[in-house]
């Protein structure tokens, strides 16, 4: 039958067309949107360059800046001193004629073969378990036992074990006598809080009497 016999020839031939351009031609793709939020982060970072650089600009131009060296730090910056006015409430001693407080020093007598103590009471708490107690002293030139006690916030104390030091030096200058805990029963005593510390000192074998100065008594 000839095309022109056939009124649907046309029509048939356009919906063929139509199922291939649905079912068999690829999708077209879509255009994505840029988002907005691009352009504002974009427009803040210019905006907040722009607020430093001025800003900048306005100090330099107004004010004159100075580079000074930082100061060299002490060698006993580090030092808690237990003597430092602001931190013990009281001193006191076995025999209150046998010690005198100076301006920088404490001058104690001592008996032969009998101790004189020094007790230090602190205003707050000491944690001793984290450094090192160190007395600054000067003696005689005798050998010297030092034994230390302490007492916590709860009046535990290590009075049974006291920590020993046995000092033979025989220089005339001050010298650093380093109190180690370590090895010592401190029986149900909280080294962590600490607010009262005993010093017991007492000569060995000599019978002159002797002295003891005490400079410092740092933890560090």
């Amino acid at each position: 039958m000839d095309k022109r016999d056939n009124p649907f020839a046309s029509y048939s031939y356009l919906d063929s067309q139509r199922l291939k351009d649905t079912f068999f031609s690829p999708p077209k793709k879509k255009r994505k949107k840029k988002p907005h939020h691009k352009n504002l982060l974009i427009l803040a970072s210019i905006a907040v360059v722009v607020i430093i650089t001025s800003a900048a600009v306005f100090f330099l131009t107004k004010y004159e800046f100075l580079v000074v060296a930082r100061p060299k730090k002490p060698a006993n910056a580090d030092a808690y001193s237990l003597l430092y006015g602001k931190n013990f409430s009281s001193l006191d001693t076995s025999d209150t004629q046998k010690m005198q407080k100076g301006s920088s020093v404490i001058h104690i007598t001592l008996t032969p073969k009998t101790p004189t103590t020094l007790t230090v009471t602190l205003k707050k708490p000491v944690d001793l378990a984290a450094g090192l107690l160190v007395v600054h002293l000067q003696k005689s030139s005798s050998p010297l036992t030092m034994k230390v006690t302490v007492r916590d916030g709860n009046f535990f104390s290590n009075s049974l074990y006291p920590a020993t030091s046995e000092i033979t030096d025989e220089t005339t200058s001050y010298i650093k006598v380093p109190i180690d805990f370590k090895n010592t029963n401190l029986q149900n005593a909280n080294l962590y809080r600490v607010n009262q510390i005993t010093f017991s000192f007492c000569p060995v074998d000599s019978e002159k009497t002797q002295w003891v100065l005490i400079k410092d008594i740092t933890l560090s």
